[in-house]
């Protein structure tokens, strides 16, 4: 699961989402065939003096949303001041939509779907979750009006909560590491899964017993919902996890998670990639080396098996021919 797309990180994004699209009118959206869509918003009116400040700063009226459905990045994210509307060879959808008003944005707290909720009482219900991550557009009675990609939506999870799955250990804590990740994962839904590994040998989370791993993982996560950091680690990973809990160099912390979820990885420089090719050679190379060992292995080990078998026939002859010989020398006496 990328990090764009789990579930602590979209319930941070909801507040801002909702801070920054509630009361905006919906102008467009489109997608260039790339697995993104996006959409346009504009916003009509200035609900208090610290928005009003904020446009005499320069931030502008024009924000845009942005839906990747990709599995291997799949998330949502907002855009202030985007530039032009305007695109070329783009699909646009949802055209119902245009001039209508977004009044509240919902989720469901351990699902990953949100809805935008409209004045005409349609909805953008987005599924963020494997390969069928999707935009519906839902009419006044919740039924399907068209949607970004092919296919139906697989359940509308409006105010549904998940059951998790539990592996209960009565008891006892976790055979391995690798028992106490799995467990998480499977156990709770909402929990962080970037790093897992690093936060189970820190907190030794693998000789709790389930009940006191279930406390702290559910501790740990209002935790960060509430209080996030957003940290760009040294090793290009992202977390919302402060150093206290995931104690991992911080190559840069930014002030929103929008600005942490825009924010690339440490970009490489020439030897870095020249590494990168030569450590993918070796261990080609590497690979090459093994199979070639084992044919070898296989060819000795026949090799060995033939030598046997000539020197057992060599000496099943010998044998033969002293049972001959002493069979002769016995009439004679």
């Amino acid at each position: 699961m990328p990090f764009s797309n789990s579930n602590t990180v979209l319930n941070v994004i909801v507040p801002e989402l909702k801070r920054n699209l509630v009361g905006v009118k919906y102008v467009q959206s489109r997608t260039s065939g790339k697995k993104q869509w996006e959409a346009d918003f504009e916003r009509q009116s200035i609900p208090d003096q610290s928005l009003q400040d904020q446009d005499q700063k320069g931030e502008g009226t024009l924000q845009r949303l942005v839906f990747i459905a990709d599995p291997q990045r799949c998330g949502m994210a907002l855009q202030k001041n985007p530039g032009s509307t305007k695109r070329k060879n783009v699909t646009t959808f949802f055209e119902t939509l245009q001039g209508d008003v977004v009044t509240n944005l919902t989720k469901p707290f351990q699902e990953r779907v949100i809805t935008l909720h409209f004045e005409s009482g349609r909805r953008l219900l987005f599924e963020l979750f494997g390969a069928k991550a999707n935009v519906w557009l839902l009419d006044s009675s919740g039924d399907v009006v068209e949607g970004f990609r092919k296919g139906m939506p697989t359940k509308f999870l409006e105010g549904v909560p998940t059951k998790a799955k539990t592996n209960v250990l009565e008891g006892q804590s976790f055979d391995s590491i690798e028992d106490c990740e799995s467990w998480i994962k499977s156990s709770q839904a909402g929990f962080p899964r970037e790093h897992l590994s690093d936060l189970i040998i820190h907190h030794s989370l693998d000789q709790k017993t389930p009940q006191k791993l279930a406390q702290w993982c559910n501790q740990v996560e209002s935790q960060t919902v509430a209080k996030p950091v957003f940290r760009l680690l040294e090793d290009g990973s992202k977390t919302l996890l402060n150093e206290q809990i995931l104690p991992l160099p911080t190559q840069q912390t930014f002030g929103s998670i929008m600005d942490l979820l825009q924010a690339g990885p440490p970009p490489k420089k020439g030897p870095s990639k020249v590494e990168e090719q030569k450590s993918k050679r070796i261990k080609a190379l590497q690979t090459q080396i093994k199979r070639k060992q084992g044919s070898l292995k296989n060819l000795e080990s026949t090799q060995q098996t033939l030598q046997r078998a000539d020197q057992q026939e060599q000496f099943g002859h010998l044998l033969l021919a002293n049972a001959y010989r002493e069979a002769e020398r016995t009439p004679q006496g």
